[in-house]
């Protein structure tokens, strides 16, 4: 769940699509800060990668349903090892983040990394 608090004064909240396929952020949960990296020309000799945005707040969380939760004892995923990959990621953006964020979207590959504890 989001918590409110988690967007201060002059600041809003973005949602990035992610590509399931290719997501790798486990234990990424509401509150963690990550690093938004956009790379060009994916999969070309000449593909560049660069960060956009070095580090943001995490508002929301997204997953992908699993098909592989046992619903045949009511009981679905309860721990993150067992959810689905992330889909949707919303970050707490300044204004100016914002624009930057909507620009790389078009204009290339997003990927996400999760910064250690503290990491600005």
């Amino acid at each position: 769940m989001s918590d409110k608090s988690l967007i201060g004064s002059g600041q809003m909240v973005m949602s990035l699509k992610l590509d399931p396929d290719q997501t790798a952020v486990g234990e990424l949960r509401p509150g963690n800060r990550v690093q938004v990296l956009l790379t060009r020309i994916s999969g070309k000799d000449n593909s560049t990668t660069s960060v956009v945005l070095p580090s943001v707040r995490v508002y929301a969380i997204e997953r992908e349903q699993s098909l592989s939760q046992d619903f045949s004892t009511g009981g679905g995923a309860s721990d993150d090892s067992q959810q689905g990959p992330i889909t949707v990621l919303s970050l707490v953006v300044s204004p100016q983040q914002a624009v930057q964020l909507v620009n790389a979207e078009h204009n290339g590959d997003l990927d996400v990394a999760l910064l250690p504890p503290g990491g600005r």
